[in-house]
């Protein structure tokens, strides 16, 4: 009964505060979450010098080819 009875007298606020306050840490982890520099490291592009690397390795260009390529890129 005495519960009963402090909610009433709260005036109703009360419902509102658990789910304000689980959407405010999930907006901070969000947040967080986007600008971290972890993120940043994941979403890296491997720069021409690696994708022509990759290419000789896995043999779709010759030796000349991957030379000439790599002194256009040098300039």
């Amino acid at each position: 009964m005495t519960s009963q009875l402090l909610l009433h007298e709260a005036g109703g606020w009360h419902w509102w505060f658990i789910p304000f306050w689980i959407l405010l840490w999930v907006a901070v982890i969000a947040v967080l979450f986007r600008f971290s520099p972890w993120r940043r490291r994941c979403d890296r592009r491997p720069d021409a010098r690696a994708i022509l690397a990759e290419r000789f390795a896995r043999g779709e260009i010759d030796a000349t080819e991957y030379a000439a390529r790599r002194d256009v890129l040098s300039q």
